[in-house]
Protein backbone atom coordinates (compact mmCIF):
# COMPACT_ATOMS: atom_id res chain seq x y z
CA UNK A 1 0.00 0.00 0.00
CA UNK A 2 3.02 2.33 -0.03
CA UNK A 3 2.79 5.14 -2.56
CA UNK A 4 -0.63 4.02 -3.79
CA UNK A 5 -1.75 5.35 -7.18
CA UNK A 6 -5.14 3.60 -7.07
CA UNK A 7 -7.78 3.09 -4.40
CA UNK A 8 -6.96 0.60 -1.64
CA UNK A 9 -9.36 -1.37 0.60
CA UNK A 10 -8.17 -3.28 3.68
CA UNK A 11 -11.29 -4.87 5.16
CA UNK A 12 -12.46 -7.67 7.47
CA UNK A 13 -9.06 -8.84 8.68
CA UNK A 14 -7.58 -9.85 12.02
CA UNK A 15 -4.05 -8.59 12.75
CA UNK A 16 -2.70 -10.07 15.97
CA UNK A 17 0.65 -9.45 17.68
CA UNK A 18 2.53 -8.04 14.72
CA UNK A 19 6.15 -7.57 15.73
CA UNK A 20 6.11 -4.01 14.37
CA UNK A 21 3.10 -2.05 13.03
CA UNK A 22 -0.15 -3.82 12.29
CA UNK A 23 -0.55 -1.77 9.09
CA UNK A 24 2.14 0.64 7.83
CA UNK A 25 1.49 3.01 4.93
CA UNK A 26 4.10 5.26 3.34
CA UNK A 27 2.26 8.25 1.91
CA UNK A 28 4.96 8.97 -0.66
CA UNK A 29 4.65 12.06 -2.86
CA UNK A 30 1.92 11.79 -5.50
CA UNK A 31 -0.01 14.04 -7.86
CA UNK A 32 -2.86 12.70 -9.94
CA UNK A 33 -6.50 11.66 -9.52
CA UNK A 34 -7.69 11.37 -5.93
CA UNK A 35 -6.69 8.08 -4.30
CA UNK A 36 -8.68 6.80 -1.30
CA UNK A 37 -7.19 4.26 1.11
CA UNK A 38 -9.87 2.65 3.28
CA UNK A 39 -9.17 0.55 6.38
CA UNK A 40 -12.50 -0.87 7.53
CA UNK A 41 -13.84 -3.45 9.94
CA UNK A 42 -10.52 -4.87 11.07
CA UNK A 43 -9.32 -6.08 14.46
CA UNK A 44 -5.75 -4.96 15.16
CA UNK A 45 -4.48 -6.27 18.50
CA UNK A 46 -1.12 -6.31 20.26
CA UNK A 47 1.02 -4.58 17.64
CA UNK A 48 4.66 -4.25 18.66
CA UNK A 49 4.65 -0.58 17.63
CA UNK A 50 1.59 1.15 16.08
CA UNK A 51 -1.72 -0.43 15.21
CA UNK A 52 -1.80 1.74 12.07
CA UNK A 53 1.08 4.01 11.10
CA UNK A 54 0.93 6.53 8.25
CA UNK A 55 4.29 7.97 7.21
CA UNK A 56 4.07 11.31 5.43
CA UNK A 57 6.48 12.89 2.93
CA UNK A 58 7.20 16.44 1.74
CA UNK A 59 4.35 17.00 -0.74
CA UNK A 60 0.65 17.39 0.02
CA UNK A 61 -0.33 14.31 -1.98
CA UNK A 62 -3.80 13.85 -3.45
CA UNK A 63 -4.83 11.01 -1.17
CA UNK A 64 -7.54 10.57 1.46
CA UNK A 65 -7.48 8.01 4.25
CA UNK A 66 -10.67 6.48 5.69
CA UNK A 67 -10.33 4.52 8.94
CA UNK A 68 -13.70 3.19 10.08
CA UNK A 69 -15.26 0.45 12.22
CA UNK A 70 -11.95 -0.93 13.49
CA UNK A 71 -10.98 -2.25 16.90
CA UNK A 72 -7.40 -1.14 17.59
CA UNK A 73 -6.23 -2.44 20.93
CA UNK A 74 -3.10 -2.98 23.04
CA UNK A 75 -0.61 -1.37 20.66
CA UNK A 76 2.79 -0.92 22.33
CA UNK A 77 3.02 2.58 20.87
CA UNK A 78 0.04 4.25 19.13
CA UNK A 79 -3.32 3.06 17.88
CA UNK A 80 -3.12 5.43 14.89
CA UNK A 81 0.25 7.15 14.65
CA UNK A 82 1.28 9.81 12.13
CA UNK A 83 4.92 10.34 11.27
CA UNK A 84 6.60 12.61 8.70
CA UNK A 85 9.82 13.08 6.72
CA UNK A 86 9.68 9.44 5.65
CA UNK A 87 10.57 8.27 9.17
CA UNK A 88 9.05 5.11 10.58
CA UNK A 89 10.58 4.80 14.07
CA UNK A 90 7.73 5.93 16.30
CA UNK A 91 8.71 8.80 18.59
CA UNK A 92 5.20 10.13 19.29
CA UNK A 93 5.90 13.36 17.40
CA UNK A 94 2.24 13.63 16.27
CA UNK A 95 3.12 14.80 12.77
CA UNK A 96 1.23 17.68 11.15
CA UNK A 97 0.06 15.66 8.16
CA UNK A 98 -2.03 17.83 5.78
CA UNK A 99 -3.84 15.08 3.85
CA UNK A 100 -7.45 14.40 4.85
CA UNK A 101 -7.95 11.51 7.27
CA UNK A 102 -11.44 10.33 8.27
CA UNK A 103 -11.62 8.35 11.52
CA UNK A 104 -15.20 7.14 12.00
CA UNK A 105 -16.70 4.71 14.55
CA UNK A 106 -13.55 3.06 15.85
CA UNK A 107 -12.65 1.73 19.29
CA UNK A 108 -9.13 2.52 20.49
CA UNK A 109 -8.45 0.69 23.74
CA UNK A 110 -5.39 0.00 25.84
CA UNK A 111 -2.85 1.61 23.53
CA UNK A 112 0.01 3.75 24.83
CA UNK A 113 -1.43 6.63 22.79
CA UNK A 114 -4.77 6.50 20.98
CA UNK A 115 -4.17 8.83 18.01
CA UNK A 116 -1.19 11.13 17.43
CA UNK A 117 -1.06 13.92 14.86
CA UNK A 118 -3.01 15.28 11.93
CA UNK A 119 -3.71 18.75 10.56
CA UNK A 120 -6.75 17.67 8.52
CA UNK A 121 -8.18 14.78 10.52
CA UNK A 122 -11.90 14.43 11.17
CA UNK A 123 -12.77 11.97 13.95
CA UNK A 124 -16.43 11.17 14.68
CA UNK A 125 -18.17 8.52 16.83
CA UNK A 126 -15.03 7.02 18.36
CA UNK A 127 -14.22 5.53 21.77
CA UNK A 128 -10.77 6.29 23.21
CA UNK A 129 -10.15 4.25 26.35
CA UNK A 130 -7.42 3.07 28.70
CA UNK A 131 -4.52 4.85 26.97
CA UNK A 132 -1.52 4.59 29.28
CA UNK A 133 -0.12 8.01 28.28
CA UNK A 134 -2.55 10.14 26.23
CA UNK A 135 -5.71 9.41 24.27
CA UNK A 136 -5.28 12.12 21.60
CA UNK A 137 -2.15 14.18 20.91
CA UNK A 138 -1.85 17.26 18.68
CA UNK A 139 -4.78 16.63 16.35
CA UNK A 140 -4.95 20.30 15.53
CA UNK A 141 -4.95 22.96 12.78
CA UNK A 142 -7.90 22.11 10.46
CA UNK A 143 -8.80 18.94 12.38
CA UNK A 144 -11.89 18.29 14.47
CA UNK A 145 -12.86 15.56 16.94
CA UNK A 146 -16.55 15.17 17.76
CA UNK A 147 -18.86 12.62 19.39
CA UNK A 148 -16.15 10.94 21.42
CA UNK A 149 -16.26 8.84 24.57
CA UNK A 150 -13.17 9.00 26.79
CA UNK A 151 -12.59 6.50 29.57
CA UNK A 152 -9.67 5.40 31.71
CA UNK A 153 -6.96 7.34 29.89
CA UNK A 154 -4.07 8.77 31.88
CA UNK A 155 -4.83 11.98 29.94
CA UNK A 156 -7.70 12.24 27.49
CA UNK A 157 -6.09 14.70 25.10
CA UNK A 158 -3.27 17.18 24.62
CA UNK A 159 -3.39 20.03 22.08
CA UNK A 160 -6.29 18.57 20.09
CA UNK A 161 -9.42 20.17 18.63
CA UNK A 162 -11.98 18.28 20.69
CA UNK A 163 -15.61 19.42 20.58
CA UNK A 164 -16.54 19.61 24.25
CA UNK A 165 -20.28 19.76 23.54
CA UNK A 166 -20.33 16.26 22.02
CA UNK A 167 -17.74 14.65 24.30
CA UNK A 168 -18.79 12.22 27.01
CA UNK A 169 -16.93 10.30 29.70
CA UNK A 170 -17.85 7.02 31.32
CA UNK A 171 -17.25 3.30 31.33
CA UNK A 172 -18.21 2.00 27.86
CA UNK A 173 -19.14 -1.38 29.39
CA UNK A 174 -17.30 -3.55 26.92
CA UNK A 175 -18.08 -7.18 26.34
CA UNK A 176 -15.20 -9.67 26.09
CA UNK A 177 -14.99 -8.77 22.38
CA UNK A 178 -15.00 -5.01 23.03
CA UNK A 179 -18.53 -4.50 21.80
CA UNK A 180 -21.13 -2.64 23.88
CA UNK A 181 -23.33 -4.02 26.60
CA UNK A 182 -26.82 -2.74 27.37
CA UNK A 183 -26.51 0.36 29.52
CA UNK A 184 -23.29 1.61 27.94
CA UNK A 185 -23.11 5.43 27.72
CA UNK A 186 -21.82 4.95 24.16
CA UNK A 187 -25.23 3.69 23.01
CA UNK A 188 -27.17 6.33 21.05
CA UNK A 189 -24.44 8.87 21.86
CA UNK A 190 -23.19 9.35 18.31
CA UNK A 191 -24.37 11.05 15.18
CA UNK A 192 -25.61 9.70 11.87
CA UNK A 193 -24.43 12.73 9.92
CA UNK A 194 -21.56 15.14 10.30
CA UNK A 195 -20.73 18.27 8.29
CA UNK A 196 -17.37 19.98 8.20
CA UNK A 197 -17.10 23.42 6.59
CA UNK A 198 -20.50 22.84 4.96
CA UNK A 199 -19.34 19.49 3.50
CA UNK A 200 -21.14 16.35 4.68
CA UNK A 201 -18.25 14.03 5.40
CA UNK A 202 -20.15 11.31 7.29
CA UNK A 203 -23.65 9.92 6.87
CA UNK A 204 -25.46 6.69 7.70
CA UNK A 205 -29.14 5.98 7.08
CA UNK A 206 -31.56 5.55 9.98
CA UNK A 207 -32.15 1.93 8.94
CA UNK A 208 -28.50 1.18 9.56
CA UNK A 209 -28.37 1.80 13.29
CA UNK A 210 -30.51 0.78 16.24
CA UNK A 211 -32.11 3.29 18.60
CA UNK A 212 -32.55 7.05 18.47
CA UNK A 213 -29.00 7.75 17.30
CA UNK A 214 -25.88 5.94 16.16
CA UNK A 215 -23.66 4.33 18.79
CA UNK A 216 -20.03 5.18 19.42
CA UNK A 217 -17.28 2.68 18.75
CA UNK A 218 -16.65 -0.04 16.23
CA UNK A 219 -19.83 -2.08 16.73
CA UNK A 220 -23.43 -0.93 16.86
CA UNK A 221 -25.53 -2.65 19.53
CA UNK A 222 -28.56 -4.01 17.69
CA UNK A 223 -31.37 -4.19 20.21
CA UNK A 224 -34.60 -4.57 18.28
CA UNK A 225 -33.54 -5.94 14.90
CA UNK A 226 -30.56 -7.34 13.06
CA UNK A 227 -28.40 -5.03 10.95
CA UNK A 228 -29.06 -4.96 7.22
CA UNK A 229 -25.62 -3.51 6.51
CA UNK A 230 -23.41 -0.68 7.63
CA UNK A 231 -23.19 2.14 5.12
CA UNK A 232 -20.42 4.57 5.96
CA UNK A 233 -18.89 7.51 4.19
CA UNK A 234 -17.62 6.79 0.68
CA UNK A 235 -18.85 3.22 0.23
CA UNK A 236 -21.52 0.84 1.57
CA UNK A 237 -20.86 -2.50 3.20
CA UNK A 238 -23.50 -5.11 2.38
Amino acid sequence: VDGATGDVLIENNIFEFAGDDGIEIRNQNYSGPLVTLTIRNNTIVGSGEDGIQIIDYSANSNRTFVIERNLIRASADVGLGLMNNGETIEDFRAASMPERIHVFNNTFDGNRYGITGGDNLIAVNNIISNSSVVGLKKIDSHSTIAYTLFFGNRLDQVGSNVDAATTIRGDPLYTSTYELQSGSPAIDAGTASFAYNSETVFHIAASEYSGIAADLGWRELWVNHAPVGIALANAPVT
